[in-house]
C-alpha cells in the first residue's frame, strides 16, 4: 500500500494493527516500511524495518527484496488492542520524518512522549497528592531550625514574587521522582503497579516529605500576615510594593538616612531585593552602581561619623523611593 502523508500512514498502521497480528509492509514517499507485531503483556508491540526504495534493486520484483542482517528493527508504536489505542514512538526512533507534538495524528492515537507526560500529570495530581494529603504532622517537632527556613522562604517569595510564586504545587512537588520511558511500556503492557512503584519513591524520602509539607502550610500561614508573624517589617512591606508596581526600568533614584546622615543616588531594582533578601547584609563599595561611588559614600560617612568603627548602609537606612520624580516610599 502506497501512502504519501504522515496522517495517512499512521492511519493505515492502525487499521492493520487493530484487525490483524500478522506482517505488513507500507510504502511511505520513498520509503518501504516493513511492521512485524509481537504480544507484550496486555499490548502489542510494533516493531519496523525502514528502507530507501532507491536501495532496493528488486523492489519492483519482490516486495520482501534482499534484507540485510544489518537492518535494525526497532519498536515504533505500541498497540492497545483492548481500549483501541495506539502509542507512536518520537524519541529513539527515526521515521524518516520529524514528528512534531503538533503533528495532526488519527483518532485514538498518541505520541507515547505525549502518554508519558500525560501519566506524569496523573502521578502529580493523584498518586503523589494522595500521598502527601496523608502525611500526619501531629507528631513533628517545629524546631528553631525549621522556624528559620519558613521565615527565609516567605521571606524571598515576597521579595521575588515574579520569580518563584507561591503556589498549591510546592506541596505536591517531588523532585526525585523516577519515570522513565520503560516505565510508561511496562505500565501499558500491565508488568508495572505504578501506585505502588510511586509509593516506594516517596517512602524513601519520607521524612524530607513530612518537613515540606510542614513548611508548606507554615509559609502559607506567614505568606496571610507576614508582619505580625515577625517575617518582614512593615517598611519593608511597603517597600516591596512599591518596587513592584515598577515594571519599565531597572534603576530607582533612592534617598538614604544613615544614622541622621542624608545622601542619595541610583540604585538598581535587583539590587536592592537582593540585599533585602538578606536582613543582615549591609551595602559595600561594589554594591553601588560604580565601586568609586560606593568607595566615596562610604569614606564620606566615615568623616562625618568619627564615632562609628564600622560603617553598615542596609536596606533600614533608605528613607525614601523616586521612580520619574515620583515619590512611591518614604518612611
Amino acid at each position: 500500500m502506497n501512502v504519501t502523508t504522515v496522517y495517512e500512514l499512521f492511519s493505515v498502521i492502525m487499521q492493520e494493527t487493530f484487525q490483524h497480528n500478522n506482517d505488513f509492509s507500507i510504502t511511505y514517499k520513498t520509503n518501504l516500511c516493513r511492521f512485524t507485531q509481537m504480544q507484550v503483556g496486555k499490548v502489542k508491540y510494533l516493531y519496523m524495518i525502514r528502507n530507501h526504495i532507491c536501495d532496493c534493486a528488486l523492489h519492483q520484483k519482490n516486495d520482501s527484496y534482499n534484507m540485510k542482517i544489518s537492518d535494525p528493527l526497532k519498536l515504533c508504536a505500541i498497540i492497545d488492542t483492548n481500549n483501541q489505542n495506539i502509542y507512536f514512538m518520537d524519541f529513539d526512533f527515526n521515521w524518516g520524518f520529524v514528528l512534531t507534538q503538533d503533528q495532526r495524528l488519527p483518532a485514538r492515537s498518541m505520541l507515547f512522549s505525549e502518554y508519558i507526560n500525560k501519566t506524569l500529570k496523573d502521578i502529580q495530581n493523584n498518586i503523589i497528592k494522595k500521598y502527601m494529603d496523608e502525611l500526619d504532622l501531629s507528631g513533628i517537632d517545629f524546631t528553631d531550625y525549621i522556624k528559620r527556613r519558613c521565615i527565609k522562604k516567605t521571606r524571598e517569595y515576597i521579595i521575588f514574587p515574579k520569580l518563584d510564586p507561591f503556589t498549591e504545587e510546592n506541596l505536591y512537588k517531588f523532585s526525585n521522582l523516577k519515570f522513565s520511558g520503560q516505565d510508561a511500556a511496562d505500565l501499558l503492557t500491565g508488568y508495572l503497579d505504578l501506585e505502588s512503584y510511586i509509593y516506594d519513591q516517596l517512602d524513601e524520602c519520607y521524612e524530607d516529605l513530612l518537613l515540606q509539607k510542614l513548611e508548606y502550610y507554615t509559609i502559607a500561614k506567614y505568606l496571610k500576615d507576614p508582619v505580625d508573624c515577625g517575617v518582614i517589617t512593615e517598611d519593608e512591606l511597603k517597600l516591596i510594593h512599591a518596587l513592584n508596581q515598577i515594571n519599565d526600568s531597572k534603576s530607582v533614584k533612592v534617598m538614604w538616612n544613615y544614622h541622621g546622615v542624608e545622601f542619595e543616588n541610583k540604585m538598581e531594582i535587583e539590587k536592592i531585593r537582593l540585599k533585602m533578601n538578606n536582613c543582615n547584609d549591609f551595602y559595600h563599595e561594589w554594591d553601588f552602581p560604580t565601586s568609586r561611588q560606593g568607595k566615596n559614600i562610604i569614606n564620606s560617612l566615615k568623616q562625618t561619623l568619627l564615632s562609628e568603627k564600622q560603617i553598615r548602609v542596609k536596606t533600614e537606612h533608605i528613607s525614601a523611593i523616586y521612580y520619574r520624580g515620583k515619590e512611591i516610599f518614604s518612611k
